[in-house]
């Protein structure tokens, strides 16, 4: 290689070098990573995300993105099929609705292609469930966390108004992270009657056996620490909720007591959704219900009035074969004398 050659060559490369410097100068100076500096502001090199899907009636559904977002003209399909119309032009929340109404507590699942200003694309795959306008009133009423081959772990849900379960999700944890869920069909509720859970398949019916209710896949309840919470859909509203733990503040300082950080998030968001109240600025074992002393047959009760004022001074535990699923509920109490 001749000199003159050898010579352009060494003059490229360091100019190369110091354009890498230079690059690197007004990364430091902007006091950001590079990949900050470069990440354009506008958003325009990645595609809408879907922050939420809403039902709002029976004939509206709603999907919100991050940013103004198009449908996708003939992208949109819906299993069971609903005629629909598509809003024109981008919109941050796009407003889908129904030439008919959907079907109370019916799964449907929407998929769809939506695109920025930028052309970017996003595909997707969401479910919903059809609007319930006959919401009861429920409230949960009694549970037990300790079951046995004969007694096994349920959930009892007081009617304090009529109308249709269709939709409605009991959680073996809560919406965003649960160990078991059921959602109900439609099926009629009235004022006064109560709906037994069942979280083990082979567990008998108890009551009226037109109100009992198996969860698929039931496992039974966490024993010691837990929480329960009912929601108008399964990615809805909180209609009531319980936490229950055998635990100190001092058991485990890592998660406040709680044992896992699970746990501990579970009870955040119980307590973030408005259905539990705390004496401190955050959760801690002492605010739960006290889960200790119930057995197979010594469940958590509140009061024969169900009373609630989502606090554990709603709930105690009712004596040795003092569980009353399916009935109202004791006034007796577990004493360990």
């Amino acid at each position: 290689m001749s000199w003159t050659r050898r010579h352009a060559l060494a003059i490229a490369a360091a100019r190369l070098l110091a354009g890498a410097a230079a690059v690197l100068a007004l990364s430091a100076a902007g006091c950001r990573p590079l990949h900050e500096a470069v990440r354009p502001a506008d958003g325009e090199f990645y595609p809408p995300e879907l922050r939420a899907v809403r039902v709002g009636g029976p004939r509206r559904v709603e999907l919100e993105f991050d940013k103004p977002a198009l449908v996708v003209p003939g992208s949109v399909q819906l299993d069971p099929a609903l005629s629909l119309e598509v809003p024109p032009g981008a919109q941050r929340t796009v407003v889908l609705t129904f030439d008919e109404p959907s079907a109370a507590g019916e799964r449907y699942a929407l998929r769809a292609a939506v695109r920025d200003e930028a052309g970017n694309t996003l595909q997707f795959v969401v479910s919903f469930y059809g609007f319930n306008d006959r919401l009861p009133d429920l409230l949960i009423n009694e549970f037990s966390p300790r079951g046995s081959s004969t007694n096994a772990e349920r959930v009892e849900l007081y009617v304090r108004a009529s109308g249709t379960l269709a939709g409605v999700c009991l959680y073996n944890g809560v919406a965003r992270d649960f160990d078991t869920k059921i959602v109900f069909p439609d099926h009629e509720v009235s004022a006064g009657e109560y709906v037994v859970v069942h979280f083990r398949p082979d567990s008998p019916a108890v009551g009226d056996e037109r109100l009992n209710f198996w969860v698929p896949d039931g496992a039974g309840l966490p024993s010691n620490n837990g929480a329960l919470s009912l929601y108008d859909t399964p990615n809805g509203t909180v209609m009531d909720a319980v936490i229950y733990t055998n635990r100190t503040s001092q058991s485990d300082t890592n998660f406040r007591g709680f044992g896992t950080r699970r746990t501990m998030d579970r009870v955040d968001a119980v307590v973030a959704a408005g259905s539990w109240r705390i004496a401190g600025e955050l959760a801690a074992p002492e605010d739960a219900v006290w889960a200790e002393d119930t057995s197979p047959t010594r469940s958590l009760n509140r009061d024969s009035n169900s009373t609630d004022t989502d606090s554990s001074a709603d709930w105690h535990t009712v004596p040795t074969r003092g569980a009353t699923f399916g009935a109202p509920n004791s006034e007796q109490r577990f004493t360990s004398d």
